[in-house]
């Protein structure tokens, strides 16, 4: 479980009250994921995850997060929406690329993105190199 428990997600909740890291880098009033509401999506490692908002009625619905649970940094990640694009263009680069692997004379149109935060970039090497094998 991604906060041991129960009372491991209430100290989370409390230690983090107030210091989430927005999109900018800066601590900010973002609410904790480890809240109600909130689900992990994704396991990057045994430290890494995301982490999405599912209660509709809150306004961070669709919000992801990425949580360290070895560094104990929240952060806010992206939405939803966005996630599920960034997927879509990291499964067509993986695709590009095994095809170019395949036949030197392809030409690969999809460029790596660059600016992505750390945990899409994980997203995309997970998905690049999972389409290379």
């Amino acid at each position: 479980m991604v906060f041991d428990g129960k009372e491991g997600r209430e100290k989370w909740a409390k230690k983090h009250r107030n210091q989430v890291i927005n999109k900018r880098g800066h601590v900010s009033a973002l609410e904790s994921c480890a809240s109600k509401g909130w689900v992990c999506c994704i396991a990057f490692s045994e430290f890494d995850y995301l982490v999405i908002c599912l209660d509709p009625r809150k306004d961070d619905y669709g919000n992801l997060h990425h949580i360290n649970t070895r560094s104990e940094k929240e952060s806010y990640c992206s939405t939803m929406d966005d996630l599920l694009l960034h997927l879509v263009y990291f499964i067509k680069e993986g695709k590009e690329r095994k095809m170019a692997e395949a036949n030197p004379r392809f030409k690969c149109t999809v460029r790596p993105r660059s600016g992505l935060p750390r945990p899409l970039k994980m997203v995309r090497k997970a998905v690049v190199e999972a389409l290379m094998r």
